[in-house]
């Protein structure tokens, strides 16, 4: 029984695979064919065979009328199966481009509370390169850099992210959050405003050239607006005022050392536990404050505190540790079910 038919499916879906195939069936049935009209051996019967089916030619080996009848098939057989593999193959060239707007079609249909980055320039990398380093599930929409996206191996699609259309093909209804990183504050309040109409609920992260277009964008729909130009600034000022506090947080943008948060989902391990249990299986974690379900902020709170559902937990640490943390704040399928 055949324990992988997927496999096989894909084998027999290959335009080179079943000409190689034709090609050997080709080759056993005129070898077999040669041996009983001409008496050859297996050997004999066998080049006789790759020479006539690949017409480079054998001189004259004084054949049977019956082999000649042979021969001149397999010649048939040879072109054929050589033009055939040969419109195949530039087929499946062609049909790459199409064959990977396929896959990236199915990636989007299964994803659930991803993001959508919109905008795939400076500062659209470097989104992309964060949400992959804490392997969050996100699709690209830029209307010209999807075979760039793709290069780096993320999930792109090619187009307008201010028209409808294309936020509903990424997914813009189960969508998480959705980050709007165009060099055009322009594009990007069209963005907000089509992004907040199609899902009310959603989160929405938008980049700001003009500090006159945040009030704007935030009347638009916007959940935060972050201009890139101040956040450097103020980078830059920390850097000289709170030398060792920059480091450490510039460190956990990648590996090291940062500020992260979770949500507390009913069922999760996290539960119902109090810090100071939390604190035992994630003792690398500094509980920094809680928000609980009405708004209200606890900073630095008691180690008695329990999780309630809802709560947004804010804490320090590595990456990897951090990742933990947020796995267990999340309720398992079966739980949830």
């Amino acid at each position: 029984m055949d324990k992988d038919p997927s496999l096989r499916a894909r084998l027999s879906a290959n335009p080179v695979v079943r000409a190689a195939v034709a090609f050997m069936v080709v080759a056993v049935i005129g070898t077999c064919a040669f041996m009983i009209t001409e008496q050859w051996s297996a050997w004999q019967s066998l080049f006789f065979t790759l020479v006539t089916v690949t017409t480079v030619g054998y001189g004259d080996y004084g054949l049977s009328p019956r082999g000649e009848r042979v021969a001149a098939a397999l010649i048939i057989c040879g072109i054929a199966i050589f033009t055939y593999a040969t419109s195949q193959i530039i087929q499946s060239i062609a049909d790459a481009p199409s064959r990977q707007q396929r896959l990236n079609a199915k990636r989007v249909k299964a994803m659930k509370d991803h993001y959508v980055v919109c905008g795939f320039g400076r500062v659209g990398r470097s989104i992309c390169h964060s949400l992959g380093v804490q392997r969050l599930p996100f699709i690209v929409v830029d209307p010209k850099n999807a075979e760039a996206v793709q290069d780096f191996g993320y999930t792109a699609m090619e187009g307008d992210a201010t028209r409808d259309e294309v936020l509903l093909a990424a997914g813009i209804e189960d969508a998480k959050g959705l980050i709007a990183a165009t060099p055009s504050d322009t594009e990007n309040l069209v963005i907000t405003i089509a992004a907040h109409d199609l899902n009310p609920d959603l989160r929405i992260i938008v980049r700001a050239e003009d500090p006159e277009s945040i009030r704007r964008l935030r009347r638009a729909g916007a959940t935060d607006v972050v201009s890139p130009m101040s956040t450097s600034a103020d980078r830059i000022a920390q850097m000289i005022t709170n030398p060792s506090l920059a480091s450490m947080l510039g460190a956990g943008s990648t590996t090291g050392l940062g500020l992260h948060e979770a949500t507390i989902e009913k069922g999760s391990p996290l539960h119902h536990n109090s810090i100071i249990e939390i604190g035992k299986k994630h003792a690398d974690v500094v509980f920094v404050a809680i928000r609980d379900e009405a708004g209200n902020l606890n900073p630095r709170p008691s180690s008695t505190r329990a999780f309630q559902a809802d709560d947004v937990l804010v804490f320090a640490a590595q990456t990897a540790q951090a990742a933990a943390l947020v796995a267990d704040a999340k309720a398992s399928k079966a739980k949830a079910a």
